[in-house]
This record gives structure tokens, C-alpha cells and sequence, in this order.
């Protein structure tokens, strides 16, 4: 599934596509209630000034929460979807993010 699939899925049920397009930001949009996989200006800035290993623990500990994140909304998805298409979809960023989830917290074992 690519970016325009999901943009037409929301273009043929007359949403936006594009958080941007409603005056809402990302965290208003359902994906559970919660917007902590969403990574703040203050969490980039940290990043930003991170070097070496902190650099290296500190994306791969915002990825894992931004891969959790991702992994909740499809799990909302699954249960309250009426779109078969897009519960696939859901199914496979499960999936997908799992398994990078893993990947990560592997690396962090390891710093």
C-alpha cells in the first residue's frame, strides 16, 4: 500500500488528506486517544543535540515508542474499521513494526 492508495481511500470517504487540511494537528486525530508516540519539538531538540552513543540510545528509544504508536492505531484500526482494505493494511504495519520494534530493542540491549 502506498501514501496515494490511503490518500484515495479518504478522497472516496470525503476526508481530508491530510491532518493539515482540517486546521488539526496529528494528535487530534483517533488513533486511540494517546499521542505519545508522537515525538515533540522538545524530543527532536534532544535528539539534536545528542552525539555519539546518547544520539544512538535516544532514536532508537523514540522509534521504538513511535513503532508502538504506530502499532496501537492499527490495532484501533482492526477493532473499529469497516474497511477491509485498510484492516489489511493494519495488519501488516502490525507486523512490519513489530518485528522493527524487536530490531530496536535489540540495539538498545547492545548500547
Amino acid at each position: 500500500m502506498t501514501i496515494k492508495t490511503m490518500q484515495g481511500w479518504l478522497k472516496s470517504w470525503g476526508k481530508p488528506e491530510s491532518p493539515g487540511s482540517t486546521g488539526m494537528d496529528h494528535g487530534d486525530m483517533d488513533h486511540g486517544g494517546d499521542t505519545a508516540d508522537m515525538m515533540s519539538d522538545d524530543d527532536m531538540k534532544k535528539l539534536e543535540a545528542a552525539k555519539g552513543g546518547d544520539f544512538d540510545r535516544e532514536f532508537a528509544r523514540m522509534m521504538v515508542a513511535h513503532h508502538n504508536g504506530a502499532i496501537e492505531m492499527a490495532k484501533a484500526e482492526q477493532r473499529n474499521g469497516r474497511n477491509a482494505d485498510a484492516e489489511k493494511l493494519a495488519a501488516a504495519v502490525i507486523k512490519g513494526q513489530s518485528a522493527e520494534v524487536k530490531q530496536f530493542n535489540k540495539i538498545l540491549d547492545r548500547l
